[in-house]
């Protein structure tokens, strides 16, 4: 009996989902053996000798591009090991702020990403922005219903969330934004800014499978539970109305524990008040040194320095 190939996969938490897709597959676990990495946010520099020898097996190297912050885990150090450059399948990075302008992570003075304790990683810069100036959750929740945001915010916000997917696929060999870009308004394509729907797995598996040769995905591997669901943030009522979305506002969901508006707010309001340091330097950041969207939703608020 022919041994099967190694196929390894290496990125982020969405390369391993597509692994657990394909590893449910009849036809591509005949062909293939997975051989399973940690995701890159679980590995030490030190471990960069593990993965070069863990590349140089693969018959099949299955990845997302990895940037130089990661120093040796870097895709273009890791891509030399391969036996042959034609055995690499890119994957883009499923990264989309189009329903969430206001998501952003906040860091240490020494670049450090904090997590929410065992709240949230995601922070909600409105809500941020808020606890800074004092405003209570109940005046936070009233502005939800009236809204932060001007109609030409929204839309462009939108279309550079997809502009930014077009240019980071364009030079890999899996594309999706076509179809993002067609469905995002009619059906919840993301749970977070980089949690998406099973569906999207599903494109990106028959893309691959079909550059192998292998038959599409079956109905059998298909589940009805979303595999990253576990977290839904929230989608503010404004962008709903304005683009009139094909789907409800659903309810809350961080880390499967569901929350009304202001029990959300209220868990960021409580860290903060841990961390009013972080606060402060972090809104300093996004004042002096943030993206478009930062600079605009601190303008929105009448954040000044």
């Amino acid at each position: 009996m022919k041994r099967p190939l190694n196929a390894v996969f290496y990125g982020n938490c969405q390369i391993m989902h597509l692994s657990l897709i394909l590893s449910e597959h009849a036809a591509f676990k005949k062909a293939y053996e997975i051989q399973s990495l940690k995701q890159i946010h679980q590995l030490a520099p030190e471990e960069a000798e593990w993965v070069y020898e863990k590349a140089a097996e693969a018959d099949l190297f299955v990845y997302q591009p990895v940037t130089d912050a990661y120093g040796p885990l870097a895709t273009d150090k890791v891509l030399k090991y391969l036996k042959s450059p034609d055995i690499a399948v890119s994957v883009p990075v499923l990264h989309f702020s189009g329903y969430w302008p206001e998501t952003v992570y906040i860091r240490t003075p020494d670049g450090k990403k904090i997590l929410t304790s065992s709240f949230c990683d995601y922070h909600d810069l409105n809500i941020m922005i808020a606890y800074h100036q004092g405003r209570t959750v109940e005046e936070f929740v009233k502005k939800i219903r009236t809204g932060f945001y001007d109609q030409e915010f929204m839309e462009f916000n939108a279309s550079e969330a997809i502009k930014r997917l077009r240019v980071r696929e364009a030079p890999l060999t899996l594309k999706i934004v076509d179809h993002i870009e067609a469905h995002w308004k009619k059906e919840r394509l993301f749970y977070s800014i980089n949690h998406c729907k099973n569906s999207l797995f599903y494109l990106l598996a028959d893309q691959l499978l079909n550059l192998l040769g292998i038959d599409k995905i079956t109905e059998e591997v298909k589940r009805e539970e979303e595999r990253l669901a576990f977290t839904k943030l929230p989608v503010y009522p404004e962008l709903i109305s304005h683009f009139n979305f094909g789907f409800p506002n659903e309810d809350i969901i961080i880390n499967r524990h569901p929350y009304t508006w202001p029990e959300y707010v209220e868990a960021y309001y409580r860290f903060y008040e841990g961390n009013p340091g972080l606060v402060s330097y972090n809104l300093h950041a996004f004042a002096t040194s943030g993206g478009f969207y930062q600079k605009r939703i601190l303008s929105l608020n009448n954040f000044h320095l």
